[in-house]
C-alpha cells in the first residue's frame, strides 16, 4: 500500500528548507520536492510555514504559496512582507496561487511580483 505525506524538510547543515511529498511503498521511500529556499529565508520560512499534514490540505498550500514567495524576496523586509501576505490569503486565493506556481512557475514569478510587490 501507497502512502505519502508532505513535510517542510530542514537540510542538515539547516542551510535550507525543502516541501516536499513523501511516498512509502515497499518498504522504501521517494521525496519529490516541490519548492525549496536557502539561507536566511529558511529560517523564515520555518518561522511562518511550519505545518503537519497527510495529505494536501490548506496548510500544505500555504506552505507552498509561502515558499515561492519567499525565494521571490530581494531582502529580509521584503520577505517579511510576503509571508504576510501569504498567511492573510483567502482559501480561494491561496489555492489559485498554489496553481499557479504549480503551473507555469516563471510566469507566476511575474503575477506575483506585479500584484505584491
Amino acid at each position: 500500500m501507497r502512502r505519502h505525506r508532505h513535510l517542510l524538510l530542514r537540510s542538515k547543515s539547516g542551510k535550507t528548507v525543502s516541501l516536499c511529498v513523501e511516498f512509502e511503498e515497499g518498504g522504501k521511500t521517494k521525496r519529490i520536492y516541490l519548492a525549496k529556499v536557502h539561507g536566511w529565508k529558511a529560517n523564515l520560512a520555518c518561522k511562518y510555514f511550519g505545518f503537519e499534514s497527510d495529505g494536501w490540505n490548506d496548510e500544505v498550500a500555504r506552505a507552498f504559496v509561502g515558499l515561492n514567495a519567499l525565494r521571490l524576496s530581494k531582502d529580509e523586509w521584503e520577505a517579511r512582507k510576503f509571508a504576510n501576505v501569504v498567511k492573510g490569503l483567502s482559501k480561494l486565493e491561496l489555492h489559485f496561487w498554489a496553481s499557479k506556481f504549480l503551473g507555469d512557475r516563471e510566469r507566476a514569478d511575474r503575477a506575483w511580483r506585479a500584484m505584491y510587490e
